[in-house]
C-alpha cells in the first residue's frame, strides 16, 4: 500500500491540499430529443452545456511518503478538509485534469477498513459552479496567458474590478512582490511553491466574500477568477510536474544541480537533465536558456 500511494497526484480546494488517489468526472451538452409519429430517428436540440461534476477519493492515510509531503493526514488534514468543505461549500477548486475551477461540495463520506490502520479514504462529490471550468479556460478554450506580466495585468483588472467590493483586499501589491522575489535570485523548489501560494493567498480571500455571490457582482468574480486561473497556469509553468514533460527557463545563471533543484525539488536529477538538453557546462547554464524538463523514470 505504501508504494502505491507514493506518488499521486494533488488537487486543493479553498487553499487546502490533498493527495487524490481516484478521480472522475462528466460534462457535455443537455440534449431534447424531438420525435414524431412514423419519423425515423430524432431531432436533437442542445439546450446548453451541462455543469461538469463529479467525484475524488482522498487516502487520509499516514504512510511515510504522504506524511512527508503533507504533515498529519490523520487526524490532521481530515479535519482541516473537513472544515474547509463545511465553512466554504462553493470556493476555488484546483482539479488535476481540469484546472482550477469554482466548485460546490456535495456529500462527504468516509471508508475506514483493516487495511488502513493510518487513516480513511475520503470520496468528495462536487459540481461546478457559475461555467467556471470554461472561464478558466479561457477564450477559444485555450490556457490563460502565464507569463509574469500577464499575471501582473490580470491583478490589476482584478482590482480594478473590485474597487467597490466591500471587504475586498488589493492582490497587485502582493502578486508584484512575489513576481520580484522570482525574479530577483534562482529559488529552490520550495521557495517557488511558497511564493506561489502566497500569490494565491488574497485571490481565494477575496473570492470567499459573500458580496462575489451575488449577480451583479459577476464581473468582478469574473476578473478575480481569471487572475487565479492565470497563477496557476503560472505554477504549471514554474513547478513542472512531474507526470508530464514541462519546460523551465532560467532566471538567472545556474549550475544544473540549481536547475534540478529548481524543478524537481532535489539536486539528484543532474543527469535526467543533460539528457534531455545540450548542456556544454554543467556549471554555468546562461539565464534565459529554454530548457526540457523530463518526467521522473517511474512516476
Amino acid at each position: 500500500m505504501t508504494d502505491a500511494l507514493k506518488d499521486l497526484p494533488e488537487a486543493e480546494y479553498n487553499g487546502v491540499r490533498f493527495p487524490v488517489e481516484r478521480l472522475d468526472w462528466s460534462g457535455g451538452n443537455d440534449l431534447v430529443e424531438h420525435v414524431a409519429y412514423r419519423r425515423p430517428g430524432a431531432d436533437v436540440e442542445p439546450t446548453g452545456r451541462r455543469a461538469y461534476r463529479g467525484s475524488f477519493t482522498i487516502p487520509l492515510i499516514n504512510t511515510p511518503a504522504l506524511v512527508a509531503r503533507y504533515g498529519q493526514l490523520f487526524p490532521g488534514l481530515r479535519y482541516d478538509l473537513i472544515r474547509a468543505f463545511e465553512d466554504r461549500p462553493i470556493a476555488t477548486l484546483w482539479h488535476p485534469t481540469l484546472g482550477q475551477l469554482a466548485a460546490g461540495i456535495g456529500e462527504v463520506s468516509e471508508v475506514a477498513t483493516a487495511e488502513d490502520r493510518g487513516g480513511v479514504r475520503m470520496t468528495v462529490q462536487w459540481v461546478e459552479h457559475d461555467a467556471s471550468v470554461a472561464l478558466a479556460r479561457g477564450p477559444d478554450t485555450t490556457t490563460p496567458d502565464a507569463a509574469q506580466q500577464g499575471v501582473s495585468q490580470l491583478a490589476d483588472d482584478a482590482d480594478a474590478a473590485n474597487a467597490t467590493t466591500p471587504g475586498y483586499q488589493a492582490t497587485r501589491p502582493t502578486v508584484n512582490a512575489q513576481l520580484a522575489y522570482l525574479d530577483a535570485a534562482p529559488r529552490t523548489f520550495a521557495q517557488t511553491s511558497g511564493a506561489l501560494r502566497n500569490m494565491l493567498a488574497p485571490v481565494v480571500a477575496n473570492l470567499a466574500l459573500p458580496a462575489l455571490s451575488t449577480a451583479s457582482a459577476h464581473a468582478a468574480f469574473v476578473a478575480l477568477s481569471r487572475l487565479s486561473s492565470g497563477v496557476y497556469a503560472l505554477r504549471n509553468q514554474l513547478l513542472p510536474s512531474p507526470q508530464r514533460t514541462r519546460f523551465y527557463r532560467t532566471p538567472a545563471p545556474m549550475a544544473l544541480w540549481q536547475v534540478s533543484l529548481a524543478v524537481y525539488g532535489s539536486t539528484e536529477w543532474v543527469t535526467l537533465l543533460r539528457s534531455a538538453n545540450a548542456i556544454t557546462n554543467p556549471l554555468l547554464v546562461p539565464a534565459g536558456r529554454l530548457l526540457t524538463v523530463l518526467p521522473l523514470p517511474g512516476r
